[in-house]
């Protein structure tokens, strides 16, 4: 089963929203840390195994994010796996909401 995809305008538009979804970003914590989605939450892919099930419990829309979408895919059918429901995909991941101009948290060094 392929989870489906939210574009960047359609997570923005939700995001304004009062029942905003949950994003879930699974790049590792380094690039987390550099640059994310605002309100976001960091578990990285290979400690996704260990916290799928309670994820899996959450009763909001989760959107998975990394750096392109070959890692939200891969976490996807994990938690999907586990039983998550209305699990999707960011298209594009963090790289098409940054050339998006949609709002970032960026950490200089």
């Amino acid at each position: 089963m392929t989870t489906p995809m939210i574009s960047v305008s359609e997570l923005r538009e939700l995001a304004n929203q009062h029942h905003a979804p949950r994003v879930l970003d699974v790049r590792t914590p380094g690039e987390f840390q550099s640059v994310h989605i605002p309100g976001s939450y960091n578990v990285p892919l290979d400690l996704l195994p260990e916290h799928a099930q309670e994820l899996a419990e959450l009763d909001e829309p989760v959107v998975v994010v990394c750096q392109s979408g070959a890692r939200a895919t891969k976490a996807c059918a994990a938690l999907a796996e586990a039983g998550m429901p209305n699990l999707r995909r960011l298209e594009g991941g963090i790289a098409a909401w940054e050339s998006a101009g949609q709002p970032v948290t960026r950490r200089f060094a």
